[in-house]
């Protein structure tokens, strides 16, 4: 965000919203997080689905 402003060339102390950059940053990396734990669910029900998939093939 900081950097935003100083390329928009807005006045302002660019320190004073060093807070934002963090929420911001912080922000980012939970949403990635979030994302990943949501793959891997997702993998594994896939998984668990082509496992049944298969044994239903090899009973029948």
């Amino acid at each position: 965000m900081t950097f935003i402003f100083r390329k928009l060339n807005f006045p302002y102390d660019y320190g004073s919203l060093a807070f934002f950059d963090i929420v911001a940053i912080s922000t980012l990396f939970m949403a990635i997080l979030f994302w990943i734990a949501k793959a891997s669910v997702y993998m594994e029900r896939f998984k668990r689905k082509t496992r049944k998939r298969k044994a239903r093939v090899i009973h029948d």
